[in-house]
């Protein structure tokens, strides 16, 4: 289980890497990423692991809701496909400052 976790963690790091511009792509190896650290909690066996599994995938749901509110808010504006990162960013720096401030906090 644990080659599987850092398998899961490796794929999803470097498949997001290679996403330069598709928001889509980089939140689905994000989650790829994610699993495996959580796989890594499950095969501690202990009840340390789960509740970090807990932790973790409270914080991953508020950050992932926080992402594809964003993508939804960008995408109700024409004028910038929220698919890609330097659109959004550049046509909506209010829209991208508030996603990015609310997820550091």
């Amino acid at each position: 289980m644990v080659l599987s976790a850092i398998g899961s963690m490796v794929l999803g790091t470097l498949g997001a890497m290679s996403q330069k511009l598709d928001l889509k792509r980089l939140l689905a190896y994000s989650a790829i990423g994610n699993a495996g650290y959580m796989l890594l909690g499950i095969a501690s066996g202990n009840l340390e692991g789960l509740q970090g599994i807990l932790l973790f995938a409270l914080i991953y749901m508020v950050m992932t809701m926080n992402a594809f509110a964003t993508l939804l808010a960008l995408k109700k504006r024409e004028s910038a496909n929220p698919m890609s990162m330097a659109g959004a960013a550049m046509a909506h720096q209010s829209t991208a400052g508030g996603s990015a401030s609310s997820t550091f906090l």
